[in-house]
C-alpha cells in the first residue's frame, strides 16, 4: 500500500513539475516573441511624466499627439547616431488644424423658387449634437432674390445652377515625423513627405514654399453629419419685394442681414415663410469613404443623394468656394486632466460647451497664429505663409488588436466603448477638447516642426535598440543600460518593451462609465513576476503535502520496525541478519516504486522527446532517499516520555497519538491553506496577468497547464490525508478492539473517534484559515467575500476529514462486519 502511494506521490509530482517547466518555457517564449512591440525606448523632455504616469503607470492612447517639445533636431541626431541604436523615431506635435475651409454643393434649376434648410450635426457615438446657428436659403431665381440666414451663408451661395453651403468646421490632430525613420519604424512608406507640394488650385503662387506635404489618415472619417431640407416657393411678387425693401433697414435687406439680425429675422417670418408650400424634400448626407480629414477636391451632392469628393478635372461642371489660409491658425490642445480616485479608477469631468455645436469639452484648447493676413486675407508676409497639400494616405488599421503595445503615440485605433453596453462604441466629435484622444489624422516632415512650433520642436523619440530579436534577459539588461545613459543626460526615459494594452474604466461627466484602451509599461515584467509567484507557490505547497508526508510516514514505520527488530533480537537474531532484513525490506518498500517510476518517465521521455519528467523523477527519488535518512536518524533518537494533558480521556488520547495524529494536521492545515488562500491568490493572480492583452495572450496558453497542477495538488494533499487516517487507525487496532470488548457498539466507538478527529480537525482547519488570511491580508485587500469564502472553507475541509475518517475506520475496521457483533 505504501509503496503505491510512494509511486504515485513521486510520479505526479514528476509530471507537475515537468508540466509546471513546460508552462515556464511557454511564458518566458511568449514574452520573449511578442512583448517587444515595435520599439524599446521613450526618451522624452525631462519632467515629462504624467500623473497617470507616476500613480498608475499607464498612459493613454495617442498621447503624444499633445505636447509643448523640449528636445532639439540637434539632440535627435545626437541618440539617432548613437551605436547601440536601429531607429529613433522622433515626434512632434504641431496642433489641431481646421480642415480645408470649402463649400459644398449641389445641382439645382436656375430659375425655379426654391427654399433650402441645412442642419448640421456630430456625434461622439453616444449622443447627437446638432449646431444651434439655422443655417436656410431662400432662392427665388435671381441673384437679388435671395435671402440667407446670415451674411455668411449668402456670400458662400452661388446661386444659379448650384446651391452651395459652407463645410461645417472640424478640427485634426497633425504631427510632425522624420519619414525615414518613421518608415522603418512601422513599415509604411512616408516618402511623400518629403517631396515639395504646391496647391495651383488657390492661385497662391507667391507663398508656393510654404506648402507642406501631408499625409492624412485614411482610417478616419470627417465626423459631421448634413441634413438637407428642399422645399418648394411661391414667387415673390413686386409688391411684396417692395415691402421686404421698405422695412429693411436703410432699404437694404443685405444691411439688415448683416448687422441687425433680429429684424431680419422679423422679415423672413413675415414675408419669406409664407411662400413654402411645405411639401419639402429632405436628404440625409455624410461625407464618402474617401474623404479623409485633409482631403481637397470637391464636395458634391451625387443623383442618387450622396455626399462625394471629386477632383476638379474630373467635374468641370461643379466648382467650390475656398480659402488657402484655413491653417494659419492652429489650436493647441492641453492633455486631458484625469482624476485619479483613491480605488485607482479614474473620472474626467467637463471643462465647457462647445458654442456651435453645444457638446461637452473635457480640456482646454488654446488659438496660436502661425502668420497675421491683410484686410483680403493675404498673408502679410510670405515667407510666413503655411498650408497643407495632401500627397498620400496612411493607415493605423494593421496596429490594431497587437499583444505588445509599444505605444506609438499617435496611431492608436482602439476604440472606447460605453461599460453598460458594449455595442455603443465611442469617438470624438468634430469639436476639439474630446476626453478620447485622437490618433494623428495628419503626418507632415519634420523640417517644418521648428517653423510652425519653434526651437527645440520634439515631444518624444521612440527608439528601437539594435542586435536585439526579442524581450530575454540580455535584451533587457542592455534597455536598462541604454535607458540609465539617456537618464544621466537629463531626458525622461521609459521603457517600453514588455508593454501592453489594457482597459480602464473611466467615469465621464455627462456620459457615464467608458472602458477606454491604455498602455500598461512593464507589463511583461508583471506577467513574469506574478508567473513566479504562483510556480513557487504551487512548488511549496507540493512539497509540504507530499514530503511531510513522506517523513511522517517513514518514521511511523521505522519505529513499528524498531519493536519489530527488538523482537528478533529477544529471539536470537544477530544484528547482520536484522540488519539484511531491513535492508531487503526497504529496498523493496523504496526501489520498486522508484524504478518504475524512472521506467515510466523514461518511456514518456523517449515517446515525447523531452526529458524533463525523468530529470524530475530523478531528483524527486533522491528526495524520497533523503526523507528517509532524516526519519531514521530521527528514530534512533531516544523516546521522551509521554505526558498525558488534559482531564478527560478524549484530549490525553490525542495527546498521546499525537505524533500520529501531526501528520494527517499538517496535511488538513495545507489544504486548508490551498482551499482558502489559493483561489483567492489565483483570482488575484489572473486578474493581474490578464489586465493587459499580453497577459490575456499568455493567460490563455497556460490556464490549462496550471488549472491541471491545481487539480493534481488536491489529488496528492487527500490521498495524504486519508493515508495518514489509515496509518492512525492502524495504530490503534488495539485501542479499538479494546472498546469492543468493553461493550461499545460501532456507532458509539465511531462516534468517540470522529469527536477526536473534530477536536485536532478542527485545530489544524482554524490555524490554517489563519495563516490563509493573514497571507491574504498581505496580497490583497481583506473583504467581507474572502472573509466569508475562508469559513465556508473551514466547514468544507473539516465536513471531509470527518468523511475521510469515518470512511477510512469502516474500511479497515468495520468492513463486512454486522453492528450486533458490537453489541453488548
Amino acid at each position: 500500500m505504501v509503496a503505491g502511494v510512494l509511486m504515485m506521490i513521486i510520479s505526479t509530482l514528476a509530471y507537475s513539475f515537468s508540466i509546471m517547466n513546460q508552462a515556464n518555457e511557454e511564458v518566458t517564449q511568449n514574452i520573449t516573441d511578442f512583448s517587444r512591440g515595435s520599439y524599446d525606448l521613450l526618451i522624452r523632455p525631462e519632467d515629462a511624466r504624467t500623473e497617470l504616469e507616476h500613480q498608475l503607470n499607464l498612459v493613454e492612447e495617442n498621447y503624444l499627439g499633445v505636447g509643448k517639445g523640449g528636445i532639439s533636431l540637434e539632440e535627435w541626431t545626437d541618440i539617432k547616431n548613437h551605436t547601440d541604436v536601429e531607429i529613433a523615431a522622433p515626434v512632434a506635435s504641431i496642433g489641431l488644424f481646421t480642415a480645408l475651409d470649402r463649400t459644398w454643393m449641389m445641382e439645382k434649376d436656375p430659375v425655379e423658387p426654391v427654399y433650402y434648410e441645412v442642419e448640421y450635426s456630430t456625434s461622439d457615438g453616444y449622443q447627437d449634437y446638432t449646431a444651434q446657428e439655422k443655417t436656410f436659403m431662400y432662392d427665388f431665381g435671381e441673384p437679388h432674390l435671395r435671402f440667407g440666414s446670415s451674411f455668411d451663408v449668402s456670400s458662400s451661395y452661388f446661386g444659379e445652377d448650384l446651391a452651395t453651403f459652407n463645410f461645417p468646421v472640424s478640427y485634426h490632430q497633425v504631427v510632425a515625423v522624420d519619414p525615414v525613420e518613421e518608415g522603418k519604424l512601422i513599415g509604411q512608406d512616408f516618402s511623400p513627405l518629403k517631396e515639395r507640394a504646391f496647391d495651383p488650385n488657390t492661385g497662391y503662387f507667391e507663398g508656393k514654399e510654404g506648402y507642406a506635404s501631408i499625409m492624412t489618415l485614411s482610417d478616419a472619417s470627417v465626423p459631421v453629419e448634413i441634413r438637407v431640407t428642399v422645399d418648394a416657393l411661391e414667387p415673390l411678387t413686386d409688391s411684396e419685394l417692395a415691402e421686404i425693401y421698405d422695412h429693411s433697414v436703410e432699404g437694404n435687406p443685405i444691411l439688415t442681414m448683416a448687422e441687425f439680425p433680429e429684424e431680419y429675422a422679423e422679415l423672413v417670418e413675415e414675408y419669406l415663410s409664407p411662400k413654402r408650400l411645405h411639401n419639402p424634400k429632405t436628404l440625409e448626407l455624410s461625407p464618402s469613404d474617401n474623404h479623409f480629414p485633409f482631403s481637397e477636391g470637391i464636395l458634391y451632392v451625387t443623383e442618387d443623394g450622396k455626399l462625394s469628393i471629386g477632383e476638379p478635372d474630373d467635374l468641370p461642371h461643379y466648382g467650390q468656394a475656398s480659402h488657402y489660409t484655413a491653417q494659419r491658425i492652429k489650436f493647441n490642445l492641453e492633455p486631458v486632466d484625469y482624476i485619479i480616485r483613491e480605488d485607482g479608477s479614474l473620472a474626467v469631468e467637463q471643462v465647457g460647451l462647445d458654442d456651435y455645436y453645444q457638446a461637452p469639452i473635457y480640456r482646454e484648447m488654446h488659438e496660436e497664429v502661425i502668420y497675421e493676413v491683410d484686410e483680403e486675407n493675404k498673408p502679410l508676409n510670405d515667407n510666413e505663409f503655411f498650408a497643407f497639400v495632401e500627397n498620400g494616405t496612411y493607415s493605423i488599421s494593421e496596429h490594431e488588436n497587437q499583444l505588445a503595445s509599444s505605444p506609438l503615440g499617435i496611431y492608436g485605433g482602439e476604440t472606447p466603448y460605453l461599460k453598460s453596453d458594449e455595442t455603443v462604441t465611442l469617438h470624438p466629435s468634430a469639436i476639439a477638447g474630446s476626453y478620447i484622444t485622437t490618433p494623428a489624422h495628419g503626418l507632415i516632415s519634420l523640417e517644418w516642426a521648428e517653423r510652425v512650433k519653434g526651437e527645440d520642436p520634439i515631444d518624444a523619440i521612440r527608439v528601437k535598440v539594435a542586435g536585439i530579436d526579442g524581450y530575454d534577459q540580455a535584451a533587457a539588461e542592455l534597455i536598462e543600460s541604454l535607458a540609465n545613459e539617456w537618464e544621466a543626460q537629463g531626458y525622461t526615459v521609459d521603457i517600453v518593451a514588455g508593454a501592453s494594452l489594457t482597459e480602464m474604466t473611466v467615469d465621464v461627466e455627462g456620459i457615464g462609465e467608458v472602458n477606454q484602451p491604455f498602455t500598461t509599461l512593464g507589463a511583461a515584467d508583471q506577467i513574469l513576476h506574478s508567473w513566479n509567484a504562483l510556480q513557487l507557490l504551487i512548488t511549496i505547497l507540493f512539497f509540504f503535502v507530499a514530503f511531510t508526508f513522506i517523513l511522517f510516514i517513514f518514521h511511523h514505520m521505522l519505529k513499528t520496525r524498531q519493536k519489530d527488530e527488538a523482537l528478533l533480537a529477544q529471539l536470537g537474531w544477530s544484528a547482520k541478519h536484522i540488519r539484511y532484513l531491513r535492508l531487503k525490506e526497504w529496498s523493496r518498500l523504496l526501489l520498486i516504486p522508484i524504478v518504475i517510476t524512472l521506467l515510466i518517465s523514461s518511456f514518456i521521455g523517449i515517446r515525447t522527446g523531452n526529458n524533463t519528467m525523468l530529470i524530475y523523477s530523478v531528483i524527486l527519488s533522491i528526495l524520497v532517499l533523503i526523507c528517509y535518512v532524516i526519519a531514521f536518524q530521527l528514530v534512533k533518537k531516544k523516546n521522551s516520555q509521554v505526558v498525558l494533558l488534559g482531564k478527560s480521556i478524549l484530549t490525553q488520547n490525542i495527546f498521546f497519538h499525537f505524533p500520529q495524529i501531526l501528520a494527517a494536521c499538517i496535511q488538513i492545515l495545507i489544504i486548508t491553506l490551498m482551499t482558502s488562500f489559493l483561489p483567492f491568490f489565483l483570482l488575484q493572480f489572473i486578474g493581474n496577468v490578464t489586465e493587459t492583452r499580453l497577459g490575456v495572450y499568455v493567460h490563455g496558453n497556460i490556464e490549462g497547464i496550471f488549472l491541471v497542477m491545481v487539480v493534481l495538488l488536491y489529488i496528492v494533499g487527500i490521498i495524504t490525508v486519508i493515508q495518514s487516517l489509515s496509518n492512525l487507525w492502524r495504530v490503534r487496532k488495539k485501542e479499538i478492539s479494546l472498546f469492543n470488548t468493553i461493550g461499545w457498539n460501532k456507532k458509539k466507538i465511531k462516534q468517540y473517534f470522529l469527536k477526536e478527529v473534530l477536536i485536532w480537525g478542527g485545530i489544524a482547519t482554524g490555524l490554517g484559515c489563519m495563516i490563509s488570511l493573514i497571507a491574504l491580508a498581505l496580497v490583497v485587500e481583506l473583504s467581507f467575500h474572502i472573509i466569508a469564502g475562508n469559513i465556508i472553507s473551514i466547514l468544507l475541509i473539516l465536513g471531509l476529514t470527518l468523511l475521510i475518517a469515518n470512511q477510512s475506520m469502516n474500511w479497515f475496521f468495520f468492513r463486512g462486519v454486522d453492528d450486533r457483533a458490537y453489541q453488548d
